[in-house]
């Protein structure tokens, strides 16, 4: 047996050659390959190492899209490309992210000897930035010459999880503003004068929402399918924000809440796309309004650091441990069911489309700060 360092959850231990090539013969021995590669979802048995040992064809195919040729011998978020279990050099299972993985806790759960269901919300190095996949596994204690392992089935739910969120959007958030629009149409009919001005100005602003939620969920489709189209031009920080700042205000989640640009904003000249960066910042600004408290204040700043622009966001409420260790993925969110597309758009947009760094620090000290880092110039010139 391999034996680590210390780590900020599993043990880092691995099977050494002879007992990883013993347990890949007698699972062999145990497990019909030939009809486990008939069923299309990804399958594996794993050690008490948390090693695969044995893997179907359906999860050898999911571990190809990743640059893994040969998943045994690896652990299911290495074989994967989990950006959490790849960077450690401890390995998946081993870092402070993986105490929320639902494939970490499933495993855990069957060698101890009981069947385990959990969802797994991975992150992995995709064509363009980070790529979102959402799992529901699947696992159940298996014997083999009295050694206990893990027989764990994944099922790829992302589809059924992008259309729980658009149903939301469009069931919901497209339907509140329909609903808007139809009640100001029909004070315009009956009102005069300033009342149909004032109903008119409202009905050309829920529109505007309404035409904004359709184009958002528009682009993030285009670009997780990598073909979102952008247009870099000349563009100023300050009037960036000041436009981020006047369209969030009237946004309902701005009520009771103060939203200001910081004095010591640096109005920089650069390059991008503008209508997409107002959006990544639109998401941030968002998610910071949600979570301040009645009259917090959010704070908007901009400055120039090491040749590149940098967007600040800032609130006074501090996130929990957990929740910051799960931010960015696609289907998280502290908001319920069909929510947390803000923040994963946001890094999408803002790091593969706009050459950027979305980061965040989170402490009693400072409050939340998101910090989007975009190049002054345009980012294949760089």
């Amino acid at each position: 047996m391999f034996r680590g360092k210390e780590t900020d959850f599993l043990p880092v231990d691995r099977a050494s050659t002879e007992e990883l090539n013993r347990d890949v013969r007698a699972v062999g021995k145990a497990v019909p390959a030939a009809l486990v590669d008939m069923f299309p979802i990804g399958i594996v048995v794993i050690n008490q190492y948390r090693q695969i040992v044995f893997a179907n064809s359906a999860f050898k195919g999911v571990a190809a899209t990743s640059g893994t040729n040969e998943p045994v011998g690896l652990r299911p978020g290495e074989a994967l490309g989990c950006v959490h279990g790849c960077s450690a050099e401890s390995g998946c299972g081993t870092t402070r992210f993986c105490r929320h993985c639902g494939a970490v806790l499933a495993i855990l759960e069957s060698l101890r000897g009981h069947q385990a269901a959990e969802e797994c919300r991975m992150v992995r190095k995709g064509a363009v930035g980070d790529e979102s996949l959402d799992l529901q596994v699947f696992t159940s204690p298996l014997e083999v010459e009295g050694r206990r392992y893990s027989l764990f089935s994944a099922l790829d739910i992302s589809h059924e999880k992008r259309r729980s969120a658009m149903e939301r959007i469009f069931f919901h958030d497209v339907l509140n503003s329909a609903s808007g629009m139809y009640m100001l149409s029909g004070l315009m009919e009956e009102g005069i004068g300033p009342e149909r001005e004032e109903a008119g100005a409202l009905l050309r602003q829920s529109s505007s929402k309404m035409l904004e939620l359709i184009l958002s969920q528009k682009d993030l489709l285009a670009a997780e399918q990598g073909h979102l189209q952008v247009c870099f031009e000349d563009a100023e920080s300050r009037d960036v924000l000041e436009q981020v700042r006047d369209k969030m205000l009237r946004r309902p989640e701005a009520q009771d809440r103060v939203l200001v640009l910081s004095e010591n904003v640096s109005p920089v000249a650069f390059v991008s796309d503008e209508k997409l960066l107002g959006r990544v910042l639109g998401n941030l600004v968002l998610n910071a309004l949600e979570a301040a408290d009645p009259i917090d204040t959010v704070t908007l700043d901009c400055r120039t650091v090491n040749g590149e622009v940098e967007f600040l966001v800032h609130n006074e409420g501090v996130m929990p441990e957990d929740v910051q260790l799960q931010l960015f993925k696609r289907s998280f969110s502290t908001k319920g069911q069909g929510r947390g597309l803000g923040l994963y758009a946001a890094r999408l947009m803002g790091e593969g489309y706009l050459g950027g760094t979305l980061s965040f620090c989170s402490n009693d000290a400072t409050g939340t700060v998101f910090s989007l880092r975009v190049p002054i110039g345009h980012p294949e010139m760089q």
